[in-house]
């Protein structure tokens, strides 16, 4: 390895160890397991009317410190949104939460619901697995 390729490392080590340290560290804990029930599904879908807010609440967690991943999962034609908790500080911390839907407003729809309204936004108040197992649920 050459002294250019060691500096290089030693620079994305030390970053490496600096995200660590000031994000607590891995700290992963696992998905926040919660479905909605029938009742509940028709309750979600209506906040799927005003999607600009449903964004701007969602953002408004992701600007303090969530991480937020979307995606299309095409197996089950569906949307996924998930947040991860990254703050230290927070009872949700190292937990991740995710709202599926057939659309990308039923999936932002369906995770505000479950957090803002089935776990107040506290969501050590639902069933927390480990080892990465998801459970979908949701709405289409």
């Amino acid at each position: 390895m050459s002294q250019a390729e060691r500096s290089t490392e030693n620079k994305r080590s030390n970053r490496r160890e600096a995200a660590v340290a000031k994000n607590g560290g891995d700290g992963w804990k696992g998905f926040v397991n919660v479905e909605l029930t029938e009742k509940q599904k028709p309750e979600a879908k209506k906040m799927m009317a005003d999607f600009a807010r449903l964004w701007d609440n969602v953002v408004s967690l992701v600007d303090i410190g969530y991480k937020m991943t979307f995606s299309y999962d095409e197996g089950h034609d569906a949307y996924n949104l998930s947040l991860t908790c990254r703050d230290v500080k927070s009872p949700n911390y190292g937990y991740t939460l995710s709202g599926r839907g057939g659309s990308e407003a039923a999936a932002f729809a369906s995770f505000w619901y479950k957090h803002s309204i089935i776990l107040e936004e506290v969501w050590t108040n639902g069933a927390a697995t480990s080892g990465g197992k998801f459970q979908a649920d949701d709405m289409s």
